[in-house]
């Protein structure tokens, strides 16, 4: 199917397509509402300013796509990627991801810059490298049993948030607003933390060697009694045994 017939196609009001391969097509200020994708493979394709509210994709590829300004609220996508090997990355600047699903998604590399994320979910996804600087969560996001190493989280709001068993591994917490929000079970190897608001935060079960009780605020902050020990020799103290 060509990008040409794909659009006349939801012109006249067909919402369901499968196995579609369309490559280099300008799909911008689309409008397309409660689609249902399977199986279908987007390449170097801009969805920018495209009006896709509800949509609901399952085994699809974006490779290099662009969704930028995009109306993607309460949109879901399952088992489907956004990445491939090079320098070729999707991007949601700005875009609208208001209770939107992602599961077992590859989201490798993905830019999410100030793209607003109230109320989204991520759950097992791989988002090695993905990039939220400034995204709007507006303290309502659920991230579970995924993998954000060297994530960008810089400025985010996610006070009060589950966050749980997730792998933060050199993850840029920067300025991150985190109070309250349960970290239970996650790694925070390496992460960065200048400036984040971490009070409060639940991290029982998680490994926090990039926690410092002398340059961070860890008011109400739960831990095990087991990391007790770490975060004291962190800090330079030396711990007998009774």
């Amino acid at each position: 199917m060509t990008p040409e017939q794909f659009i006349d196609h939801i012109h006249a009001g067909k919402k369901r397509f499968t196995r579609l391969d369309i490559n280099g097509a300008d799909f911008t200020a689309l409008q397309g509402y409660d689609l249902a994708l399977r199986d279908c493979t987007f390449t170097d394709t801009d969805f920018s300013n495209a009006q896709l509210e509800g949509l609901n994709c399952d085994q699809c590829h974006f490779i290099n796509c662009k969704f930028t300004d995009a109306n993607l609220q309460e949109a879901t996508f399952t088992n489907s990627t956004f990445y491939r090997s090079g320098p070729a990355k999707t991007v949601f600047l700005r875009a609208n991801l208001r209770f939107t699903t992602f599961t077992d998604c590859d989201l490798r590399m993905c830019d999410f810059e100030r793209a607003n994320l109230f109320r989204s979910e991520f759950n097992k996804v791989n988002g090695l490298g993905t990039n939220f600087f400034m995204a709007d969560f507006d303290n309502a996001v659920k991230i579970v049993d995924s993998m954000f190493r060297y994530a960008v989280f810089t400025g985010a709001q996610m006070e009060k948030c589950v966050l749980t068993n997730n792998l933060f591994i050199q993850a840029v917490f920067q300025g991150a607003k985190l109070a309250g929000a349960e970290l239970i079970g996650c790694d925070l190897s390496g992460a960065t933390w200048q400036h984040a608001d971490v009070r409060g935060a639940d991290v029982r079960g998680a490994n926090i060697p990039s926690f410092d009780v002398r340059t961070m605020d860890l008011t109400g902050v739960k831990i095990l009694e087991s990391q007790q020990r770490l975060l004291l020799e962190m800090a330079e103290i030396i711990v007998f045994p009774d």
